[in-house]
C-alpha cells in the first residue's frame, strides 16, 4: 500500500479547509471552533445572500491575511455595540478602544483629533499624531476581510514605525453587520514578537493588502458613523473633528488649552451682526460656540507655524482649502483679518466670531467643540457629498457662535487640487449618490426646523 507524501497534498487540503470553514463561517456553523475563522460575532445576524456567499468565497486572499496573523484574549474585554447616533438597531456594529495608546490623558488635560479612516490611508495617522500634542482617536472602517488588512497594517504602524501611532492612538473598528470580520473580533493582534522586515515587504509587495473588500464591493463610505465613533470614544472634553490628511499647526491643542482657561473675560470683535431668530432663549443664553480652525493646502512643504504659512501664502504656493474646486466651502468669516494679523508666536487667541448664516450658509468649517455638540448625520454617504451640511444647519438654527482662532490651522496633504477647464464639478458616478444624500439632507432639514423653528437666515444649501 502506497503512503502519501505530505508535502506533494498540503496545498490542496489547506484550501479545501479553508474554503470549509468560510462556508461554516457564512452560515453561522458551529462544528468548527471560534478561535479561527468567523464566529466573528454570534450576537449579530450575518447575510447569507448568493452575491454575498460568492464575494467572500472570491476572497481567498483576503483569508490568508487572516490566518497569517496570531490573535491572543486582549487584557480588557471588548464589547460590541451600535453605532452612536443610529445605535444597537442600525446597520452598523463598532468595538472602541480595539488597540489602546500607552498614554492616558485626563478629561480637561488636552483636546482629542478626532478621525478616521480605511486601510490605505492609516499611515497618514502618524504624520498627524506627531504634529499633535494630545490624544489621537482613530475609527476605522473594516467590513469583512478589510478587517485583516487593517490589523496588518495597525501591527507594523504601532511596532515598526513611529512611536506616536503606540503612545497616543486609539484605534476603534467598525463594520456592516453583513459583512463581518472573518475572525473574531473579540480577540486582538498578539504584539509580542514582530517581525517588522517581514511585514514591511508583505506590505510593500502584495497587492491584496492594499486593494481593499470595500472598493472591490463597492460599499459606500459611512463617513459620518466613522467621525462620530472617533468623537464618542475621546477621553477629553474638547474635540477637534477632522479629516486624516489634514496636519495641524504645532502645539495647536496645548495652546487652545492655555487659552479657554484664560479667555473668560477676553473680548471677540463679532463679524456678522444678524443674530438667528427662532432661538430658544434658554439655549441662547448658554453662548453656544466652537472654534474654528481654518484649513490651508500647500504645494509641497508642510508649514509648522503661522509664519511659515504666511510665506507660501504670500508667494502663491499655499491657498485656503478647496479655493480652486469650491471657493465657498471653505472661505470663511474673517479671513482677510486672519492673514493680515500674525497673532502672538506661542499663543492662540479668537480673532473674531460669527454666525454660520447667509451669505456663509454653505460654509463647512473644521472646528474645535466639546463633547455636547451634535452628531454628524450617518445615514449620509461620503460619496454622496456635503455630509457635513445637517450638523451645519443644525448649529445654525441652535444659533451656536463660531470662533475663529487666529494662529490655529490645518494642512491638507500637500498638492493644490484644481479643477481641469471644462469638467465637471464631480464625476458622473456620484450622481446617484448626490440625489440619495439630497434627499435625506432634505428629511433630516424638515425634522430640525420642526425642532428648532424656520430661520431664513439658516438658509439650505
Amino acid at each position: 500500500m502506497k503512503m502519501w507524501y505530505a508535502g506533494k497534498w498540503w496545498r490542496p487540503v489547506a484550501i479545501a479547509a479553508v474554503l470549509v470553514l468560510m462556508i461554516c463561517a457564512m452560515f453561522k456553523s458551529y462544528f468548527i471552533a471560534c478561535g479561527l475563522l468567523s464566529c466573528a460575532d454570534s450576537t449579530r445576524p450575518v447575510s447569507s445572500n448568493t452575491q454575498h456567499s460568492n464575494a467572500v468565497l472570491a476572497d481567498l486572499n483576503g483569508i490568508e491575511i487572516c490566518l497569517s496573523i496570531k490573535f491572543v484574549d486582549p487584557i480588557q474585554r471588548l464589547e460590541l455595540t451600535g453605532s452612536p447616533q443610529l445605535g444597537e438597531d442600525g446597520p452598523y456594529s463598532v468595538v472602541y478602544n480595539y488597540l489602546r495608546p500607552s498614554r492616558f490623558y485626563g478629561v480637561n488635560e488636552t483636546v482629542t483629533y478626532t478621525t478616521h479612516s480605511t486601510p490605505e490611508f492609516m499611515e497618514n495617522v502618524g504624520a498627524v499624531a506627531e504634529r499633535w500634542d494630545g490624544p489621537v482617536s482613530v475609527a476605522l472602517y473594516v467590513p469583512f476581510t478589510d478587517f485583516c488588512r487593517t490589523i496588518h497594517r495597525m501591527i507594523y504602524l504601532r511596532n515598526c514605525d513611529k512611536a506616536a501611532y503606540r503612545e497616543k492612538v486609539a484605534w476603534h473598528i467598525f463594520w456592516l453587520k453583513e459583512s463581518p470580520p472573518p475572525t473574531s473580533w473579540r480577540l486582538v493582534p498578539d504584539e509580542t514578537h514582530i517581525d517588522c522586515d517581514k511585514l514591511g515587504t508583505d506590505y510593500k509587495h502584495n497587492e491584496d493588502l492594499r486593494n481593499t473588500w470595500r472598493t472591490a464591493q463597492k460599499l459606500l463610505y459611512p463617513v459620518n458613523v466613522a467621525r462620530n465613533i472617533a468623537r464618542k470614544a475621546s477621553t477629553t472634553w474638547f474635540v477637534l473633528p477632522s479629516d486624516v490628511e489634514l496636519y495641524p499647526s504645532l502645539g495647536l491643542a496645548s495652546q487652545f488649552m492655555k487659552y479657554i482657561k484664560e479667555s473668560s473675560n477676553e473680548p471677540v470683535k463679532q463679524l456678522v451682526t444678524a443674530i438667528p431668530g427662532d432661538v430658544s432663549p434658554t439655549l441662547y443664553s448658554l453662548i453656544l460656540k466652537v472654534f474654528v480652525v481654518p484649513v490651508f493646502e500647500v504645494e509641497k512643504v508642510l508649514p509648522d507655524t503661522k509664519e511659515e504659512l504666511m510665506i507660501q501664502y504670500a508667494r502663491n504656493t499655499a491657498v485656503y482649502f478647496h479655493r480652486m474646486v469650491c471657493p465657498h466651502c471653505q472661505r470663511f468669516p474673517g479671513l482677510r483679518e486672519w492673514i493680515n494679523k500674525p497673532g502672538i508666536p506661542g499663543q492662540i487667541h479668537a480673532l473674531s466670531w460669527s454666525y454660520r448664516n447667509v451669505p456663509y450658509h454653505r460654509w463647512e468649517p473644521i472646528f474645535v467643540c466639546s463633547m455636547q455638540e451634535p452628531y454628524y448625520e450617518e445615514r449620509l454617504s461620503w460619496e454622496g457629498l456635503q455630509d457635513k451640511m445637517t450638523q451645519m444647519h443644525e448649529l445654525c438654527l441652535r444659533g451656536y457662535q463660531f470662533h475663529l482662532l487666529d494662529r490655529a490651522f490645518l494642512v491638507h496633504a500637500v498638492g493644490i487640487k484644481k479643477r481641469k477647464k471644462g469638467m465637471p464639478s464631480y464625476p458622473s458616478w456620484r450622481q446617484l449618490y448626490i440625489e440619495q444624500n439630497d434627499e435625506l439632507y432634505d428629511k433630516v432639514l424638515w425634522d430640525l426646523e420642526s425642532k428648532y423653528g424656520r430661520n431664513d437666515l439658516c438658509q439650505r444649501h
